[in-house]
């Protein structure tokens, strides 16, 4: 396999804080295979962000294809139960972000991700801010790619359920 990116994922502790805090005591095995973890970490109600770094080019239509295989299926489930209306935003958001990729992404370049309370998707790409995107659904499926129930890495998700627990719990001994 040839790596493309290398990722990172951040919270706002405080904000994780109360969604983690029943999850503190668990072992990661039990976390990697717990839905209501996953639902708890991919939840709206605190801020989160996926960076990027580019092991190498990638075309932009690979790029823009890649990203729209990896979302429109996690957002079918996400709005499975969804309006009409809300299942046409989605997929309108999904497209908005696709038009983000128009040029290629270079080797060490660096792409930011920053999904705030409300639904809102702040990106950026080498630090050029692109236009907010405001759709719930296309966050979580952006996020669920990495820590969701199927993640593109197992390594990846393994990593942050690790750290996250542990830090929300040192977080309160500091208080």
């Amino acid at each position: 396999k040839v790596k493309v990116y290398g990722f990172g994922l951040y919270v706002d502790m405080k904000g994780a804080a109360p969604a983690v805090k029943p999850y503190v005591n668990k072992k990661w095995k039990e976390l990697m295979k717990d839905r209501n973890f996953d639902k708890a970490v991919l939840s709206d109600k605190f801020g989160k962000t996926l960076r990027l770094a580019m092991a190498r080019d990638v075309d932009a239509d690979d790029m823009a294809e890649a990203f729209e295989d990896a979302l429109k299926p996690r957002l079918k489930t996400y709005l499975k139960k969804a309006s009409a209306e809300d299942r046409k935003k989605g997929d309108a958001a999904v497209k908005q972000f696709q038009g983000f990729f128009t040029k290629e992404c270079e080797e060490d370049q660096v792409l930011v991700f920053s999904w705030l309370p409300g639904g809102r998707l702040l990106t950026s790409i080498d630090g050029k801010k692109l236009p907010e995107i405001k759709n719930v659904a296309l966050c979580w499926a952006l996020f669920d790619v990495y820590l969701g129930e199927d993640p593109i890495s197992d390594n990846g998700k393994e990593a942050f359920v690790k750290a996250l627990p542990k830090k929300v719990k040192a977080l309160k001994a500091n208080k």
